[in-house]
């Protein structure tokens, strides 16, 4: 029956330019997990880092539709890739670089075929980029299967390996022991020596300036400002593109940032994404002087256990771990990669067989 009632002919708009005010693209029925990724999430990206860096303008977006409804869109954008300028997946990084499609199963079918055999008739490129992707992402695996059906040639390196805890009503079998002791301990000895060890939800939302400045603070005094990391707040970029998130209005998914009060001191931030079924912490960091009381840990146990309490069904960590993430019993959930595109003509063929012989780490994938 659900094939009987999808469209026979797919239409793919090309939307260049910023996605505010654009006529709904969203499609209605969507992955709960991947939630995120909707026209309000790619305008504030883009919006707020194009130009910048290594990314360059303007944002293309091909929007899939049948009779005025969406059946979902994916985003480029151009990126520096060693010498090349490459039509890049657009999004914030990993878990939303991906492709915003329906959860019914034959619809995002039509969506990748739809999307594949426009490319094959305007391609954004000989070559393009999609990455870092989830090996999980059931919409981007469809779309590349679709592309190499339409004869696109595929070169894909691995990234990393991603970690989930699985949460259940009881704390998680695998977390340790001595790492729970540490944080009772730790939560008691800043409580005697400092005041109340409080943890605060935020949701984010119009008029979070305040909230913004204190994570600001906090990441400036920790070790990604002082090592050179990648923040996540600090800077005009940064700002902007929360500030635009702040005020998208309702969305299927919540932007929560958590903030560990020692006293009265802004000591610690956990920043999450949260859609119906799962729970994404895209960064943490902690003030480093308050390093030897464990800060992130506290804060880490409380977010899981309030995650927990509220119904989430998993907590997806990110990519790597030092050793962390499997102390709370987190386990490797998929991989995350790229993959490179050749389009299927001549040149396209000549520009795969050039890349297979000069980049190390990448491989023809046995399947998508």
């Amino acid at each position: 029956m659900a094939d009987a009632l999808l469209p026979s002919t797919p239409r793919v708009d090309e939307l260049v330019g910023p996605l505010r005010d654009r006529p709904r693209i969203d499609p209605v029925d969507r992955p709960g997990p991947l939630s995120f990724y909707d026209a309000a999430a790619v305008h504030a990206w883009s919006d707020a880092f194009i130009p910048g860096e290594s990314w360059d303008g303007p944002l293309q977006t091909y929007a899939v539709s049948e009779g005025g409804v969406p059946l979902g869109f994916i985003s480029f954008a151009r990126r520096q890739i060693g010498r090349l300028k490459l039509p890049s997946l657009g999004g914030y990084y990993w878990p939303f670089r991906t492709c915003a499609v329906c959860a019914d199963a034959p619809r995002r079918r039509a969506f990748a075929e739809a999307i594949a055999d426009s490319f094959a008739r305007r391609p954004p490129g000989l070559v393009f980029r999609m990455g870092p992707i989830s090996m999980a992402d059931l919409g981007v695996m469809e779309l590349l299967a679709a592309f190499r059906r339409c004869g696109w040639r595929l070169l894909r390196r691995d990234l990393g390996q991603v970690f989930e805890l699985a949460l259940t009503e009881a704390p998680p079998e695998g977390a340790s022991p001595s790492l729970l002791k540490n944080i009772n301990y730790e939560r008691r000895r800043l409580a005697k020596e400092h005041g109340a060890v409080v943890t605060e939800r935020h949701v984010l939302a119009p008029g979070s300036d305040d909230l913004l400045a204190i994570v600001e603070r906090i990441e400036a005094a920790s070790w990604v400002a002082q090592r050179g990391g990648d923040p996540k707040f600090l800077g005009t970029s940064n700002r902007r593109f929360w500030t635009s998130l702040a005020e998208a209005g309702t969305r299927p998914s919540v932007v929560a940032i958590w903030v560990l009060r020692c006293g009265a001191e802004p000591v610690a931030f956990s920043l999450n994404f949260e859609t119906a079924t799962t729970l994404y912490i895209i960064a943490n960091g902690y003030d480093e002087r308050w390093k030897a009381r464990s800060p992130g840990s506290i804060l880490s146990a409380d977010v899981i256990s309030d995650a927990r309490s509220r119904g989430f069904r998993h907590l997806d960590w990110g990519q790597g771990d030092s050793g962390y993430k499997t102390r709370w019993g987190a386990t490797v959930r998929t991989m995350l990669g790229e993959v490179l595109l050749f389009h299927p003509g001549p040149r396209g063929a000549l520009l795969f067989q050039g890349a297979r012989l000069a980049l190390r780490g990448w491989h023809v994938p046995p399947h998508v």
